[in-house]
């Protein structure tokens, strides 16, 4: 049955084709300057050709917008094995300048070929050149990938669930799409990785640190979580590996730049029946992290908050953050309304307490369950997917307050035989499934 939320987004598609109508394409000096935004498919090639993996295709398209100049991507499309049912379609992004394929870096191969198996199609982008270059607000041309995303729901998406996941900047063009280019009425989940950076570049671009930030990004990071030492709080105006502050005018003033920024003053941060999911490598203390725990923090919906042990700056490099990305993207059900969450905001301490925090719609029963071992997971029905392996220990159940949300706390004894285990928590809430938590008791 169509469901409310696909017939909202039908809505919203034939309105973006609409404004679309009759905007000018070509990226030439001699073309018209566009009044809207649009994409255009300009070669059903790219350059950089289809990718290695089976039933690959690639378009290349320029997108269109005002008062910046035209940009082109490539997109690589690897369509699902055949024998699986079509599960929903990912649209996938790098970070740095963005002009890479995803699946070209390090183990993304291997995530992008687990989920095809599993039934999705996949899409990896890759610009031309940099996004967010010098001379433009990197706030609107972070506007590109949202009309990107728009182009490929639209054009490519066909049924199931919709997803995109970014690493680093990429993260930060998912960002953007959500706080300020009302693209969360498109997606299922958002799977940000190792970001976003730019969540606010008057803090991490400042010439020196403001107090504000100063005190709180040191308070971000959960105790023993990462095990790279302390998390860098600032890129810093000069900084050759990260180019991205380098880009600003060196003339903004910290209004200037907070306003160019992902939480910048009127953005939105409720993002309805779209989960924002956030998984950060545990060997990873970039500002990228800092920055995207402080995004995580100012959501107001739903969202998950997950650390990937043994795992680098680019998630999908092991097979933790692997497992993390494709967990986060089959834990969500298509056309399903309403949150259904579980996250560790905190490591746990031995003779200390774990703490678990539901989402739910208000007054909906849940059922929490425990376990020391995950499967590759198996789906159940239409309450979605179970990744706890057996033995599994009941933690018990409850009803969710008016808020759809609660705190289950669990008391750990002293026992050295708890030191360094890790805890993996889901849910029932209501009638579905929630997604894995995972974490790792202190000693």
């Amino acid at each position: 049955p169509v469901t409310a939320r696909r017939a909202r987004r039908r809505g919203a598609a034939a309105a973006l084709r609409a404004s679309a109508a009759g905007s000018c394409g070509g990226g030439s000096s001699r073309a018209p300057t566009p009044t809207s935004w649009s994409a255009e498919v300009t070669s059903t090639g790219c350059p950089g050709g289809p990718g290695a993996l089976p039933r690959s295709s690639c378009r290349t398209l320029l997108i269109s917008g005002p008062n910046v100049p035209g940009l082109k991507v490539q997109l690589r499309i690897i369509e699902p094995d055949p024998s699986q049912t079509l599960r929903g379609t990912v649209l996938f992004g790098t970070g740095g300048d963005g002009d890479t394929f995803y699946g070209e870096q390090t183990g993304a191969d291997l995530l992008f070929s687990s989920l095809s198996d599993l039934g999705y199609r996949v899409v990896d982008r890759a610009w031309f050149s940099r996004w967010w270059a010098a001379g433009h607000s990197i706030r609107t041309q972070a506007r590109r990938y949202a009309t990107l995303l728009s182009w490929v729901h639209d054009n490519i998406h066909t049924t199931g669930t919709f997803s995109a996941s970014g690493n680093s900047s990429g993260a930060g063009e998912i960002g953007y799409a959500l706080t300020t280019w009302n693209r969360a009425r498109l997606l299922d989940v958002a799977v940000l990785t190792s970001g976003p950076p730019m969540t606010r570049l008057d803090y991490v671009c400042a010439s020196s640190i403001p107090a504000v930030w100063q005190s709180r990004c040191p308070t971000l990071a959960p105790p023993g979580v990462f095990t790279c030492g302390a998390l860098t709080c600032v890129l810093g105006p000069t900084n050759e590996g990260v180019r991205l502050c380098q880009a600003l005018s060196p003339s903004a003033t910290p209004a200037m730049l907070h306003g160019d920024s992902i939480l910048h003053p009127g953005a939105t941060t409720d993002y309805g029946d779209a989960r924002v999911h956030l998984v950060f490598g545990t060997m990873d203390c970039t500002s990228g992290v800092a920055s995207g725990l402080l995004f995580h923090d100012e959501v107001q919906s739903e969202k998950v908050l997950e650390f990937a042990v043994n795992t680098p700056h680019f998630v999908p490099t092991s097979a933790e953050g692997r497992d993390a990305i494709t967990r986060a993207i089959l834990g969500v059900s298509p056309g399903a309304a309403g949150p259904a969450s579980i996250s560790a905001p905190a490591r746990p301490q031995e003779d200390g307490t774990m703490q678990l925090q539901l989402r739910g719609a208000a007054g909906a029963s849940y059922h929490l369950f425990l376990s020391f071992d995950v499967t590759s997971g198996r789906e159940l029905g239409g309450l979605g997917w179970w990744f706890l392996r057996a033995p599994v220990i009941d933690l018990g159940s409850g009803v969710l307050p008016a808020s759809g949300q609660a705190t289950r706390t669990m008391r750990l004894p002293t026992d050295e035989a708890l030191r360094g285990l890790r805890l993996f928590d889901q849910a029932v809430i209501g009638s579905r499934l929630s997604n894995l938590a995972s974490t790792t008791i202190l000693p």
